[in-house]
Parts: C-alpha cells; sequence; structure tokens
C-alpha cells in the first residue's frame, strides 16, 4: 500500500533534481526542463481566475473586468472609487463605488482619460461620470 506513494514521491524528486544538479560548465550546458501547465481556477465559479465576473447594478448579465478590452484604472487612494475599468471600444465604463458596481455607456474616452487623472477620483465621478451616460437609456455591450 505504501509503494505508491513512495513511488510518486521518488519519482517528483527525479524530475526536479535532474533539472537543478549543478554544472561545472554553466556557461555552455543546457538541461532538460520539465514544465507543468497549470491553470487556477476559483473553486467557488468554477470559473479560470484569468476571468473576474462582477455584477453590475441595472444590468442583468455579469461583466468580466478581466477581459483584455478592459482597462483598469487602480483607484487605491480613494476611499469611494474602488476600482474602474474602461472599454474604448465600446465607450464603456464599469466603476465599483463603495462595494456596488455599475456601469456607464457612450462614455467618451476623453472623459475616461479626465478620470485617471483626476486629483479627486470620487469628486471627478460626481461632476463628469455620475446622471451621465446611462446604460438604461441605450445601447449596452456584450
Amino acid at each position: 500500500m505504501l509503494k505508491k506513494p513512495i513511488l510518486i514521491i521518488t519519482l517528483l524528486v527525479f524530475i526536479f533534481s535532474s533539472g537543478c544538479a549543478e554544472s561545472s560548465d554553466n556557461a555552455s550546458k543546457v538541461t532538460d526542463t520539465v514544465l507543468f501547465k497549470t491553470e487556477a481556477v476559483d473553486i467557488e465559479n468554477s470559473k479560470p481566475v484569468s476571468a473576474n465576473y462582477v455584477d453590475v447594478k441595472y444590468r442583468e448579465t455579469k461583466v468580466n473586468i478581466a477581459a483584455p478590452d478592459f482597462e483598469y484604472l487602480n483607484t487605491d487612494a480613494s476611499s469611494f472609487v474602488r476600482g474602474a475599468w474602461y472599454d474604448q471600444r465600446n465607450q464603456y465604463m464599469v466603476i465599483n463605488l463603495s462595494g456596488v458596481y455599475y456601469h456607464y455607456c457612450g462614455m467618451p474616452k476623453s472623459i475616461w482619460n479626465d478620470f485617471k487623472q483626476a486629483e479627486s477620483f470620487g469628486s471627478y465621478y460626481n461632476q463628469y461620470i455620475k446622471n451621465r451616460y446611462d446604460c438604461r437609456q441605450g445601447y449596452v455591450p456584450e
């Protein structure tokens, strides 16, 4: 009964030690490397970690804010805005305000650029984004 675990451990030690052995001629020696491809998965949602689906207020479907179309803005300096993502192609912004995700449609890239440079993300949001670009009144991207 103990033979299988010992065999597996021995095999793993052999694989890892053969790739890690030092050589006196390190500059010219090429060693074989064993690569293991792994994909991290969120066990609770059974989705790859590279995806980050969030519930957005006033939207029926979740949004993957980790999708390549989204540009992320780190807003750690703000106590109100806890993250913002912008999809330039669709002029679509998702923003986390105190833990609730909202979305804005038809928002020009110039507003996004100004938002990124704002001294206060919350003040800029309240003055130039809030109550504008309402997704409930127009096109909502997939």
